[in-house]
């Protein structure tokens, strides 16, 4: 202004324009110096976030350009050079790579550049994408038939390099183990669970299965296992024939085969290997026995030899370690002598005989007479078949008890044969004695496995089949059948169904994951005995999820913000929550084009931040809309955002000059 100093004052104006010219004097600036994300794996390539920085030099000293400098040697990710838009160029694999530590560099265009850096550290959420390996598809173990219950069979691991329960594995048996192993379901362990016998079952096929406990789709490997039962030496040799009665004449030629007693041993191997011999009890001289074959031959005349000396036993042993034996009799009577000595009346003497008869119980009584004028005391004993103990016979009265009721086990042996023994001081006399044990309800129904797992899906049709437990009892009849029910004490056996027959379990109702994700069951069997016997395994039956709920996030969200908000810093965490057990939820901010580039929300954080200056003056509130997706389901949620006004203008006069 000019203005002169007359009377009025006169005065005039003239404007002035001064132009300042830049320097490249400040360097740009990251909204956030630190970035943290989280992208699950697998995704096909997708944008992350914009890493925005700002300048406030002008022209060419306030041009920014992003560059990506350390942290993917892979080329996983790109970088936009003008937005700095960070994406993902392919799927992440969080298996080869878990964690990303990336350095961004922007700088603007000044000469000399400035420049800053910032960080993001990204973390790969896990998808159940690997099943469980075993290091090979089948394995073989051997065991010996007298190991132990509880004896270490084999042990099998198997590697899931998934995180969290997609990574947490459970081994668990077909039931073609019979019930003779167990699996511990953590560490994968097979045990014997009962004892073994080589003679009834020489080796076991069955499958191993190796489950991960991923909730929503367990994925499981199969191997196959082969155990072989090693042979124990636990069968003495069993003649096939014993008594031998052989009518021969007085003048029958030496030197020939006059009988052949053979044997068998249920053994493998050298434990059935057989040798033969004359027993200690055989007159010497008169046969002999070939120790291969188990011929019997005659080496002196016939005419010349006592009853006594014209019995022979012939003992076989097997070539185990130990040796074990058994004895059997051929009786050589001449054609041309009445019979002599004492006779039983029967040669086979067959007797029924409840199991587990106790000690002292009488079996029956065996006694021989005198024929063709002998006389003299007679003798009883045995002289094979006894071997274990099960039973004694009186010497003088010929009274058969119980010696040892655990020996006389029907599911062990139905049957015991024996060979007893009349003898006086010139005669000996033989007699089978056979004894058919009678079946008692002595077994409890035995499960095939101890603990059964099934898996289901939730929202199943009523009646949707689970899985078959299976029970054995080795009783005959009435004793040996088996029904299946649940415990009646358990919570949720009304959940499910079982088939008394079969075993066969299914559902009884609709299953909700988000209400039962496992059950828990007592089964029980029983067999129709008088009175019944039971046992019982555990069923635990695992319901899987289905995405069937949508997320949920606050329906109004409100937010007040001050207007001088910090570009960068983060105004809200929008947290959504679904009760399903996944995938991991994903949130998108939509607005309108005027409030385009103002707010940037993390696409798996559910941070939202300010990308762009605010001002109260401009504009008082933001009506913003947050999209939650699970990747089927999406859901909608406003957020009003509430601007602070801040004293960031002077007062202004309404014009320059007032006269």
């Amino acid at each position: 202004y000019a203005r002169d100093g007359g009377s009025p004052p006169r005065l005039s104006e003239v404007g002035v324009q001064v132009r300042v010219g830049d320097e490249n004097d400040h360097p740009p600036t990251f909204e956030r110096d630190l970035v943290l994300l989280e992208v699950p794996e697998n995704q096909e390539p997708m944008d992350l976030c914009v890493l925005s920085a700002w300048d406030p030099d002008g022209g060419e000293n306030g041009r920014l350009k992003y560059r990506l400098i350390e942290g993917d040697p892979s080329g996983d990710f790109t970088l936009d050079s003008a937005n700095g838009k960070l994406s993902t160029s392919r799927p992440l694999d969080r298996e080869t790579t878990p964690k990303y530590q990336l350095v961004v560099s922007v700088s603007d265009g000044g000469a000399p550049p400035l420049s800053a850096t910032a960080m993001v550290n990204i973390n790969v959420l896990d998808l159940n994408d690997n099943t469980p390996a075993f290091s090979a598809s089948a394995f073989s173990a051997e065991v010996p038939e007298d190991a132990p219950v509880g004896s270490l069979v084999l042990h099998l691991s198997a590697v899931d390099p998934d995180d969290g329960p997609s990574g947490q594995t459970t081994y668990h048996l077909s039931n073609g183990t019979q019930g003779a192993f167990y699996i511990d379901p953590l560490t994968g362990r097979i045990t014997t669970a009962t004892q073994l016998d080589r003679e009834r079952r020489a080796s076991y096929t069955f499958l191993v299965w190796a489950i991960d406990s991923d909730p929503v789709g367990p994925r499981s490997a199969e191997a196959t296992v082969t155990v072989l039962v090693r042979d124990v030496n636990d069968n003495a040799p069993a003649f096939l024939r014993s008594p031998f009665h052989l009518n021969l004449s007085r003048n029958t030629p030496t030197k020939r085969a006059i009988a052949a007693m053979k044997a068998e041993d249920k053994d493998a191997g050298a434990n059935a290997s057989i040798l033969y011999r004359l027993a200690p009890a055989s007159a010497t001289g008169g046969f002999s026995v070939d120790p291969y074959t188990g011929e019997v031959r005659l080496l002196e005349p016939l005419s010349g030899m006592s009853p006594k000396e014209r019995t022979v036993f012939v003992q076989a042993t097997d070539l185990g370690e130990p040796p074990l034996s058994s004895t059997a009799v051929l009786v050589v009577h001449l054609r041309e002598e009445a019979p002599q000595g004492p006779r039983f009346p029967q040669e086979a003497i067959e007797i029924s005989l409840p199991e587990n008869s106790p000690e002292g119980s009488v079996v029956g009584t065996a006694t021989a007479a005198h024929t063709g004028g002998s006389t003299g005391r007679i003798s009883y004993s045995f002289l094979s078949g006894n071997e274990n103990g099960a039973l004694r016979i009186h010497p003088t009265t010929g009274q058969i008890t119980v010696a040892q009721a655990a020996m006389l086990d029907y599911e062990q042996n139905p049957r015991h044969k024996l060979v007893l023994q009349a003898e006086t001081q010139q005669h000996l006399s033989f007699a089978t004695l056979t004894i058919s044990l009678l079946d008692l309800n002595d077994n409890a129904p035995r499960f095939k496995l101890p603990r059964y797992t099934a898996y289901t899906q939730e929202a199943q049709p009523d009646g949707s089949p689970l899985i078959q437990v299976l029970a054995e009892d080795p009783d005959q009849g009435l004793n040996g059948q088996v029904t299946y029910s649940f415990d009646q004490s358990q919570a949720m056996k009304d959940l499910f169904r079982i088939d008394p027959q079969t075993g066969a379990i299914t559902t009884a109702a609709i299953l909700d994951r988000e209400i039962w994700s496992q059950a828990h069951l007592v089964v029980i069997a029983t067999d129709r005995g008088s009175p019944p016997l039971t046992s019982s395994a555990t069923l635990t039956v695992l319901v899987t999820d289905v995405n069937d709920n949508s997320p949920t996030t606050p329906l109004q969200l409100e937010l007040s913000v001050p207007e001088d908000a910090v570009i960068g810093s983060e105004i809200l965490q929008v947290t959504g929550n679904d009760v399903d057990s996944g995938p991991a939820l994903s949130y998108t901010l939509l607005v309108d084009g005027a409030m385009e580039g103002a707010f940037t929300m993390l696409r798996y954080g559910g941070q939202i931040w300010l990308s762009r200056q605010l001002d109260y003056e401009d504009r008082k509130s933001y009506s913003l809309t947050v999209q939650t997706s699970d990747g089927k389901h999406l859901t909608h949620a406003e957020l009003t955002l509430t601007l602070q006004d801040v004293n960031d203008n002077s007062p202004e006069f309404g014009k320059s000059l007032y006269q």
